[in-house]
C-alpha cells in the first residue's frame, strides 16, 4: 500500500468486514504509519459498541440479589476442557491432572526471542504467559510440554490443531491470530495476540499493567448480565469469525465464555487447541454444559455452543 488507507477503509478493517487480502494490506501498513494508527484509535474510541464495553468495568459483586455462580460438571473445575470417553450416551468426564506449578515456575525460560513479562494461566501440560518480543511489542505465549504429555501417553492434539488452522484459516478480525510457532527443546510453543487488560478494559502497548488478568467475555459476565443490544453485537461478531473457521472446512469443538478474549476491543474466538476438522470429529470433546445434548461435535455443535453463550450474556446465568 503506497499510500495511506481511506477513512471508510480504516472503518471497514476496525468493523471486520474487508476480504483477507485488504485486511492484510491495512495491516502492513499500520505497522509502519503512526498517523494511521492513530486514526484507527480515534475510530474505536468513537465507536458505539466498544464504549459501552468500556462501561462495563465495574464487576458486580457476587452476592448482589440477582447474581449467579457459574456450575458446571466439576466445581472445582467449572469451565475447563474435558474429554468425554466410551460412548456418546455413556461418556465418562476425565478431568486434566493437577499441575505442579515446580515444573513451569522455576524452569529455565528456553522460549528464544521472547522475553518473559509475566504468568497469565496454568494448566495440565503447559503455560500461557504474557511477553514482549524483540521489537518490543507484547503478545501472549502458549508453552506446551511434550515430553510431560508422552509421559503418561497423552496425545498432543495442540499441534495438529495449530497446522490446521494457521494452513487454513484465512485472517478473520474476530479470530485470533497465530504470529509464530516454534519447537525448543521437549516445548512446543506459539505466540498469539495479547487479550485486552481486565482492569482499564483496554489493549497492552507501552506497558504492561502490574494486575493484568485477560479480558474474556468471562470476567465480562461476572456477576452481571448483559445488554440486548451489546450481547447481539457480540455474537454477530463471534459468528463472522465462526463463518470464516466453518469456510475453511475447521470445526472449534469449545467455544466458551472463558474462550472468548477482547483484543482492540473485538471479542475472537481464542483457544484453538482442540480445532479439528470436519473429517475428525468423531470424539465427544468440549466443555461440559457448552456441549450438545447428542454429543456430536460437528459444526452445529459449535453453533449451539455460541447460543448458549447467547443466552448466558442476555440471561446472566
Amino acid at each position: 500500500m503506497s499510500s495511506c488507507p481511506r477513512p471508510n477503509l480504516l472503518e471497514a478493517y476496525e468493523k471486520g468486514t474487508l476480504s483477507e487480502g485488504d485486511a492484510e494490506l491495512i495491516e502492513r501498513h499500520l505497522s509502519s504509519c503512526p498517523s494511521c494508527r492513530s486514526s484507527l484509535d480515534r475510530i474505536r474510541e468513537s465507536d458505539v459498541f466498544a464504549k459501552k464495553l468500556r462501561t462495563l468495568i465495574p464487576i458486580v459483586p457476587r452476592d448482589v440479589p440477582g447474581t449467579w455462580e457459574i456450575s458446571g460438571a466439576d466445581p472445582a473445575h467449572p469451565d475447563e476442557t474435558t474429554v468425554l470417553t466410551e460412548s456418546r450416551d455413556e461418556g465418562q468426564i476425565v478431568h486434566p491432572f493437577t499441575v505442579d506449578p515446580a515444573d513451569f515456575g522455576s524452569a529455565h525460560w528456553a522460549i528464544p526471542d521472547y522475553e518473559r513479562v509475566a504468568l497469565c494461566n496454568e494448566g495440565s501440560y503447559g503455560t500461557v504467559w504474557a511477553v514482549r518480543d524483540r521489537v518490543g511489542a507484547f503478545r501472549a505465549l502458549k508453552v506446551i510440554d511434550l515430553e510431560r504429555l508422552q509421559r503418561r501417553g497423552v496425545e498432543c492434539r495442540e499441534r495438529t490443531a495449530l497446522e490446521a488452522y494457521c494452513r487454513k484459516v484465512p485472517h478473520d478480525s474476530h479470530l485470533i491470530t497465530i504470529y509464530h510457532v516454534g519447537f525448543v527443546e521437549n516445548l512446543l510453543y506459539y505466540t498469539m495476540e495479547l487479550a485486552d487488560d481486565h482492569t482499564t478494559r483496554r489493549p497492552v502497548r507501552d506497558a504492561f499493567p502490574s494486575s493484568y488478568r485477560p479480558l474474556t467475555l468471562r470476567v465480562v459476565l461476572e456477576g452481571r448480565r448483559l445488554g440486548v443490544d451489546v450481547s447481539i453485537e457480540i455474537a454477530r461478531r463471534l459468528l463472522q469469525g465462526l463463518a470464516r473457521l466453518h469456510d475453511a472446512g475447521l470445526i472449534h469443538r469449545d467455544i466458551k465464555p472463558s474462550n472468548i478474549v477482547f483484543v482492540d476491543h473485538r471479542p475472537k474466538l481464542a483457544d484453538i487447541g482442540i480445532v479439528t476438522t470436519e473429517a475428525e470429529t468423531d470424539q465427544a470433546l468440549g466443555t461440559p454444559g457448552y456441549m450438545p445434548p447428542d454429543r456430536v461435535m460437528d459444526r452445529t455443535a459449535d453453533t449451539y455452543a455460541l447460543g448458549k453463550v447467547l443466552y448466558e450474556m442476555l440471561a446472566g446465568r
